[in-house]
């Protein structure tokens, strides 16, 4: 009853993949079921210009294609609608390099998935020096943000949307409204960088920049 509960008074998922295109930027999509009334589909464009997934909803169930990024193909998924916010949250994945492709579910699921795509880079920080200026503070960095963006605590003020795009420079985190196109960084190479990002506990992108409440 608890995840019906959610659904009529939230009735959204939520969904994150790494772009397979750009391989850049991560993704944070929420999607409501208003949006794939009368079986639309609804497209995920990335900043980069891509369009990497796709889903719409029939009946019961949701149909989601994404684009593979070893295979260079589309693979194709069916998840049932019910329970979808009761449950861990489903994996879009290739069975045949045996990655995961995307997230979608209820928030919080979700945010823990990214989190253990995001403390990858702690692991192997000592490897990634030649990617990143300092790569155990992009990688803390990064899940600061998956916890703000789970809490609904970093949006565009101008289109009050709640989806974002991250860019994952060597020493910044760039976000991006995808709908937009409004950005503002923060950076991310220094311990100051992530303590003041641990400070903060809302974030959101204005014209020429941000806002930030702590």
């Amino acid at each position: 009853m608890e995840g019906v509960a959610d659904m009529l008074i939230r009735p959204e998922w939520f969904l994150s993949l790494r772009c397979p295109c750009c391989q850049e930027r991560m993704l944070y999509r929420a999607i409501s079921r208003f949006e794939l009334d009368k079986g639309k589909t609804l497209n995920i464009r990335c900043s980069c210009g891509a369009e990497p997934l796709s889903v719409r909803m029939k009946g019961r169930y949701l149909y989601a294609t994404s684009f593979c990024p070893c295979c260079e193909e589309d693979h194709s998924y069916i998840f049932r609608v019910q329970g979808m916010l009761a449950e861990p949250p489903f994996i879009m994945g290739c069975e045949n390099m045996d990655i995961r492709l995307a997230y979608i579910g209820e928030r919080e699921g979700v945010r823990e998935a990214m989190d253990e795509e995001s403390a990858l880079i702690l692991d192997y920080a000592d490897e990634l020096h030649d990617y990143f200026v300092k790569p155990a503070i992009i990688g803390r960095s990064l899940l600061r943000l998956n916890k703000l963006l789970a809490a609904r605590a970093c949006l565009c003020a101008y289109c009050g949307r709640e989806d974002m795009d991250i860019l994952i420079l060597s020493d910044r985190l760039t976000l991006t409204c995808p709908h937009c196109g409004r950005s503002a960084c923060l950076y991310a190479s220094r311990p100051a960088d992530l303590h003041l990002l641990n400070r903060i506990s809302r974030i959101s992108l204005q014209e020429g920049g941000m806002r930030i409440r702590y």
